[in-house]
């Protein structure tokens, strides 16, 4: 079963808000240190992967990933 996660991906260089798209809908905030925070909701690990494999094609140096899961409440039992 696959699991959302909480995204904090810190890269080198600021990014356009255009690259939001391209990076899963995450949230783009450059901060004054010329690094950019993306954070927000990814559906799985495998559309994480995906964003990471953009950035790499895009050269974007990565310098920290945090993703924690989001504890989704357990279905209700059928009766």
């Amino acid at each position: 079963m696959s699991q959302a996660l909480n995204c904090r991906i810190l890269v080198k260089q600021h990014l356009s808000d255009r690259w939001a798209e391209w990076f899963g809908g995450l949230h783009v905030q450059n901060l004054p240190t010329g690094e950019a925070l993306l954070f927000g909701t990814v559906p799985d690990h495998a559309a994480l992967y995906g964003i990471l494999t953009h950035m790499r094609d895009l050269d974007v140096q990565i310098l920290s990933v945090d993703a924690i899961p989001i504890d989704l409440p357990a279905p209700a039992p059928s009766q």
